[in-house]
């Protein structure tokens, strides 16, 4: 017989040297280039002409907590029954299940050894645990996404290590309580006896052999307040920074992921202007690499439009080639289609030269969007294309070349 459990919600917080040379492994998937912005980040083809110049190049990636989390969260927002938000929770678990983040992170391992990024930004870096509700088919357990990762990473002999991470949004949902007196059953740990929770990371990553400094991490103050069922909860975004230098040049390079444009577009864009505020102070040169949830034909003032007016190039505006559509997101919450589904680009890397330097030559591909790039079990690696994108930096007096 399944457990009763009567439902309530909550909140808790949960405690959970520079390049010697330019170019990836060599042990590496063949791969034939159809174009000049598809050829490996690693490859020095994309600089010719070029002499004495260092780029630095990176892979952004929202990779996806696995399972469509707004659900829930319109499930507690919109309904007072608490079983409404329980079998959107039960749902949302057995798509986690089935999205099998360790095969997706393993692909996305495979990509970076073939392209040798510099740098890593990821999104979505999850850690999801749930127990007590073995009667409902789904099993106790915890699974933190940056450990099986970098363990993929390792398993392929690429040496990255995190710089940086911010903690974002963190949800407990305890799933019973003593219907005689209304507390929380809590187990020998002292959590509920039933219970599924999320915490949510941007992280930011660097090849081993790179020199790093002043990194910081930080939470925006513009937050999202929803309601789970009853209690409030405070959806928080933030960013990961360091310093990184690469061939000798160093560079600002940022991970981020604001919040959506709706349902208040003005949380996204306070969001992105704390950042730009942030990154006004810095002489070096910036990337900045983030799921930014906001297309570039948005209205003034979105997204595109503030990092535009404060100096940045978007990448993808100035890559080598353009043969690709400039799609990024989204595969369906089960990552199963047949066919790709992106349609819109959310996710870009901006580039602000310093006061001696343009944005020069780049290259830029979509990773995940093509049937080859899914996992054996045909899932694709996340439900937002990742970015391969490597820029060089070209001295003002270099502008005719």
């Amino acid at each position: 017989m399944k457990p009763a459990f009567t439902l309530i919600t909550g909140v808790a917080v949960l405690a959970a040297c520079d390049n010697s040379a330019v170019g990836g492994p060599s042990d590496v998937p063949d791969k034939s280039a159809q174009a000049a912005d598809e050829v490996p980040v690693s490859s020095r083809k994309w600089l010719d002409g070029y002499q004495l110049v260092a780029p630095i190049r990176i892979y952004q990636q929202n990779v996806y907590v696995g399972t469509d989390v707004d659900a829930v969260i319109a499930a507690g927002a919109t309904s007072s029954d608490p079983a409404v938000l329980f079998g959107a929770l039960l749902g949302a678990l057995n798509t986690f299940d089935a999205t099998d983040w360790t095969a997706r992170a393993g692909r996305m391992a495979d990509e970076i050894q073939y392209q040798g990024p510099d740098v890593i930004s990821l999104n979505e870096i999850s850690t999801v645990s749930r127990r007590g509700l073995g009667g409902y088919g789904v099993v106790d357990n915890s699974t933190d996404f940056l450990p099986i990762f970098l363990s993929a990473l390792s398993a392929r002999r690429l040496d990255y290590r995190v710089v940086g991470q911010v903690k974002n949004t963190q949800v407990m949902i305890p799933l019973s309580i003593d219907p005689s007196t209304g507390e929380i059953i809590s187990g020998p740990d002292g959590l509920p006896a039933a219970f599924a929770s999320l915490v949510d990371y941007d992280v930011l990553l660097v090849r081993q052999n790179l020199r790093t400094a002043n990194v910081t991490t930080k939470n925006y103050q513009a937050y999202l307040p929803v309601n789970l069922g009853p209690i409030p909860v405070a959806i928080k975004r933030g960013y990961v920074a360091a310093d990184v230098t690469v061939l000798g040049q160093d560079f600002r390079v940022v991970s981020t992921h604001p919040e959506p444009r709706t349902p208040v577009k003005e949380i996204q864009e306070a969001q992105v202007a704390e950042l730009l505020q942030d990154l006004a102070a810095t002489t070096l040169p910036v990337v900045v690499a983030g799921d930014f949830n906001s297309e570039p034909n948005d209205p003034a003032s979105s997204p595109w439009d503030q990092m535009t007016r404060a100096g940045f190039t978007d990448l993808w505006t100035a890559r080598l080639g353009r043969p690709q559509p400039s799609a990024t997101c989204c595969h369906s919450p089960g990552l199963t289609s047949s066919t790709s589904m992106l349609d819109r680009r959310l996710d870009y890397v901006w580039v602000r030269p310093d006061a001696s330097h343009r944005v020069g030559p780049a290259v830029m591909t979509v990773f995940g969007d093509d049937l080859n790039e899914r996992t054996a079990s045909g899932l694709w690696p996340s439900d937002h294309g990742g970015l391969f994108g490597g820029v060089a930096l070209l001295p003002k007096e270099l502008a005719g070349r």
